[in-house]
């Protein structure tokens, strides 16, 4: 049976979730349609999500996501995975509602997927975002900079790699999850330090400093961490599916 380890304070869990298990192709009850374990595991709402994705490995991939998170959430709260309640904040954020589970609050958690890689942050005491991109040519580059860079930025990434070009994006991503606003604060409000260490958002309440972690370096993507308190160590787990098919 799967369980997860004890989640100390000041500590964040960083699970890496494989989204095509055992490398494809993906097992029977994954797949939506076959209503097996995705439809035993995920809430009504996201199944209906996962169903309404045109492409399979589209649906495939959500539903392994969402089917990992809601096993590992559970694990943490010592329930089963299709009894975790979840609730979504007015921006769009996905919490656990502890109040309809009859728990205490006890943890914050964040999950980003690109490509066949999904990340799950779980921490215990502060709320914290994550976001991994796969790392790829942006021809549209100098648009998309525009919307999304301050100036300063936009000068520090004029001639940048791909690679340091999606560090930013990631980092920028992931502050805007953490403070629970996404894309409804402008990522112009958030201005990303040269060390990509910490950044600033300018929040309607005034603004905000964040921590970053940067992900161990990869060819094949960027990922960043943003906490908005100090912690002492991020543990790198990776989902074991072997325990679950």
């Amino acid at each position: 049976m799967f369980s997860s380890p004890l989640l100390s304070p000041n500590t964040v869990h960083l699970w890496r979730i494989d989204l095509e298990p055992n490398g494809g192709p993906f097992p029977d009850c994954l797949v939506p349609e076959n209503d097996l374990l995705a439809r035993e595991v995920l809430s009504d709402e996201e199944f209906a999500k996962a169903s309404r994705f045109v492409s399979q490995p589209l649906r495939l991939r959500y539903a392994s996501a969402h089917v990992a998170m809601r096993f590992i959430l559970g694990s943490y709260l010592k329930r089963p995975a299709a009894e975790v309640v979840l609730a979504v904040e007015k921006m769009g954020r996905p919490i656990v509602d502890f109040a309809a589970m009859q728990l205490a609050p006890s943890l914050f958690f964040n999950l980003s997927h690109t490509e066949d890689i999904a990340l799950l942050a779980v921490g215990s005491q502060n709320p914290l975002g994550v976001d991994i991109e796969a790392i790829r040519e942006m021809k549209s580059r100098p648009g998309i900079d525009r919307q999304v860079y301050t100036e300063t930025e936009r000068q520090r990434l004029l001639d940048a790699s791909n690679s340091l070009w999606f560090d930013h994006w990631t980092a920028k991503e992931a502050v805007l999850k953490a403070t629970g606003y996404g894309f409804y604060l402008s990522p112009l409000q958030i201005e990303i330090d040269a060390s990509l260490r910490f950044a600033v958002a300018n929040e309607k309440s005034g603004p905000s400093r964040w921590l970053l972690h940067r992900s161990p370096p990869s060819s094949r993507w960027s990922a960043t961490l943003a906490t908005s308190a100090p912690i002492e160590a991020i543990d790198q787990l990776e989902f074991p599916w072997q325990q679950i098919l």
